[in-house]
């Protein structure tokens, strides 16, 4: 579809409806500002300061997954410590998103240990269209608070099992 563009701006009715509902503040939008709505519990950036910095010095991969409630809250999720593809590919849900923010420790061509910290956007093609808009309209408030330095969007388990390589 080509979008009629006049003065730098398109023109079209469908982005023209995207703007008065994501962005007008009349219409109430739970998607119109992500800095409004989702939030961080003290807690919340507590464990995940801890985890950057413990993630750093680790030897294996860690992981830590992320969801966002009913009330915009984006918490951590109850789990046990996650130290391996296999075990992170279990733990995630078959039909909602979440965020899993990941330390992956590599070794690097020339020899140099590297240990990126990465947000991994898990979007199963099952979840719902509201989910996806929730998670889709936090990724970037996410990626600040979570101090990452790379976004991987992975929408099949079977995706994860190239993930090293999306790192290097």
């Amino acid at each position: 579809m080509k979008h009629p563009i006049e003065n730098g701006k398109c023109l079209c009715f469908l982005c023209f409806l995207c703007f008065l509902f994501f962005l007008c503040p009349a219409t109430n939008s739970p998607w119109q500002s992500n800095l409004n709505i989702y939030s961080f519990s003290e807690d919340t950036l507590k464990k995940l300061r801890k985890f950057r910095f413990s993630s750093a010095r680790a030897s294996t991969m860690q992981a830590m997954v992320f969801y966002i409630d009913d009330s915009y809250d984006i918490k951590p999720e109850d789990l046990d410590a996650i130290t391996s593809i296999d075990q992170l590919v279990e733990e995630l849900p078959e039909n909602k998103p979440r965020f899993v923010v990941l330390s992956y420790p590599l070794t690097l061509k020339d020899g140099r240990k590297s240990s990126p910290l990465v947000l991994v956007y898990y979007l199963p093609p099952t979840s719902s269209q509201k989910s996806r808009m929730t998670y889709a309209a936090a990724i970037e408030l996410f990626r600040d608070k979570a101090g990452v330095s790379k976004l991987i969007e992975v929408n099949e388990e079977e995706d994860f099992e190239d993930i090293e390589e999306k790192l290097v």
